[in-house]
């Protein structure tokens, strides 16, 4: 299995019409705690930036677990609905 990450730019209008979500974050077993997941979540931040998006959050299925949490908010990132994490 791969590395995985796909974000969605969609329209939203609180955002000024600029918002992007992260449906999917994917990391095979094997490469997770490697710094896989930062790398591929800074790029998708960089992109945002160049789209000039004004809010990149990530949807998570259901409530997060600590670890998901954690990695999270360690990108930047905070907990601001169950399941959704909003780029500070």
């Amino acid at each position: 299995m791969r590395p995985l990450t796909d974000a969605t730019p969609k329209p939203l209008l609180k955002a000024g019409g600029r918002a992007a979500t992260i449906d999917e974050l994917n990391v095979a077993e094997g490469w997770q705690r490697k710094g896989v997941g930062r790398a591929l979540l800074a790029r998708v931040v960089e992109r945002a930036k160049v789209l000039t998006v004004k809010r990149l959050q990530v949807e998570t299925y259901g409530a997060p677990s600590p670890g998901v949490t954690a990695f999270f908010q360690a990108c930047g990132f905070s907990l601001c609905d169950v399941g959704l994490f909003r780029l500070r």
